[in-house]
Formats: structure tokens, sequence, C-alpha cells
């Protein structure tokens, strides 16, 4: 995995090709994707996917 900052997670995402394409869009609406793997195939017709997720932009704010 390539570090690409401290707000950066890799997540593994399992299930049904359509389960594992709602989070992969909803991931990329919400944050960066970077790395996706191909599918890969698991147990009782699942699939499992890597990707590493950051975010788009610092958060701002902070303790008031």
């Amino acid at each position: 995995m390539t570090d690409l900052g401290p707000h950066t997670v890799q997540v593994r995402l399992v299930g049904t090709k359509q389960n594992v394409a709602y989070w992969l869009r909803l991931l990329d609406e919400l944050a960066e994707l970077h790395e996706v793997s191909e599918p890969q195939p698991g147990r009782r017709r699942r699939l499992r996917v890597y990707a590493t997720v950051s975010r788009r932009a610092p958060l701002t704010g902070g303790s008031k």
C-alpha cells in the first residue's frame, strides 16, 4: 500500500457484485479511492475487493 497520508485507510469489501458496486460508488462520492483491486472470488458466490480510501479535503474547524 502506498502511503497517502495520515487520513488514509485500506478497506476490504466482501459481498455480492451489486453490494460491492454500491459501496464502491458511495465511497467514491464521499472520499477519494486509490488502488482499487480487481474483484477476487470468495465463498458462497461473493466477491472481495480491496481499496485505499482518503479524504478529499482536510477537515476544518476545531474545538471551541
